[in-house]
């Protein structure tokens, strides 16, 4: 995608954390990193991100989790929804006691809630959750606390959770798919990712930074688009996001 013609740009607005790096290109964008930087602050605020597939939301939920550049070795651990079957996904979350269930660890097993205890639990694909899950994950929310599963003790817990879904929650409420007392908890530190369709000034200078990016692992020297080429990439509609 090089040519003799035209004129490259330099990449500079940017942030990287943790083993990340993102481009931040347009004032839609800049506006949602602020915010995020503000959520970064406050850790009791649950967090629900919504866009669609691709449009970068893990990487503002790791961005809210990591402070954009700041060291941070809290853990950060993510579960996918729609990857895990619903008669697992209890034991996965909230960890089982000893005896719990046929086929289990003798000294049973702590969960995903566990190993994000002081740092943060993305759970991505959220639409996804069981509904009967999703009632315990209200009681984390509200209470900061939970039982293993099988277990008669109470689990204290010290957290931020953030969210994330490729559909439209409300709508999901409505169609009774998704619980509205959980919505209306996690829709308080709310945050909408437009499409990169709807954002068209940051196709090129992203496309600048991944090709410099990838150029620069390959031994190669990337210069810069030619028109010809930046043509094509404003016209394409990118169903697929970043």
């Amino acid at each position: 995608m090089k040519a003799s013609s035209g004129r490259a740009r330099r990449v500079t607005n940017g942030y990287s954390f943790g083993l990340s790096k993102i481009g931040v290109f347009s004032a839609e964008m800049k506006k949602i990193f602020g915010y995020a930087k503000m959520l970064h602050e406050d850790r009791s605020i649950p967090v629900l991100i919504e866009g669609e597939t691709g449009s970068g939301k893990e990487m503002v939920a790791q961005f809210i989790h990591y402070g954009g550049g700041k060291e941070n070795r809290l853990p950060f651990v993510d579960i996918n929804c729609a990857c895990i079957s619903a008669n697992l996904f209890e034991s996965e979350l909230f960890g089982y006691a000893a005896g719990a269930f046929t086929g289990g660890l003798d000294k049973g097993q702590p969960g995903k809630l566990d190993l994000a205890s002081g740092g943060t639990i993305f759970l991505d694909e959220i639409g996804d959750m069981p509904l009967e899950m999703q009632a315990k994950l209200l009681r984390v929310i509200q209470e900061k606390e939970f039982y293993r599963v099988g277990g008669l003790k109470k689990i204290k817990t010290d957290l931020r959770i953030i969210c994330a879904t490729n559909m439209r929650l409300e709508e999901l409420v409505i169609n009774a798919g998704f619980r509205q007392d959980l919505y209306y908890r996690l829709n308080v530190g709310r945050i909408y990712i437009p499409a990169l369709r709807q954002r068209k000034e940051e196709i090129l200078p992203l496309a600048e930074m991944f090709l410099a990016d990838i150029s620069g692992k390959k031994g190669k020297k990337f210069k810069h688009i030619s028109r010809g080429a930046e043509t094509v990439l404003r016209a394409y509609d990118w169903p697929g996001n970043i």
